[in-house]
């Protein structure tokens, strides 16, 4: 069975209608970030050089796209949908 709640001063509170017997064990998880668990620990790892390297690439990748942005190189909706049909297909 799950139940939803909230947390409130360090107390988990229930939804409304919540009945749980007294002295029940129960396991509290956190909600997923639309990562699988094994993700979610490497975010809370130390980082590494390839770590730090992946992020400036993405850095480098992301400014790059706002300058073609900003330089008008951009494509059309449509244009985007029927290049992306090449590689989902």
């Amino acid at each position: 069975m799950v139940y939803q709640g909230t947390v409130k001063n360090g107390t988990v509170v229930l939804e409304p209608g919540a009945e749980i017997p007294e002295g029940t064990k129960v396991r509290v998880e956190m909600p997923g970030l639309g990562i699988g668990e094994e993700s979610f620990q490497s975010v809370l790892r130390e980082p590494t050089f390839d770590d730090a390297i992946e992020k400036l690439y993405l850095l480098y990748k992301v400014n790059r796209g706002i300058r073609q942005a900003d330089a008008g190189l951009t494509v059309s909706h449509e244009e985007a949908r029927e290049r992306l049909k090449k590689w989902l297909e």
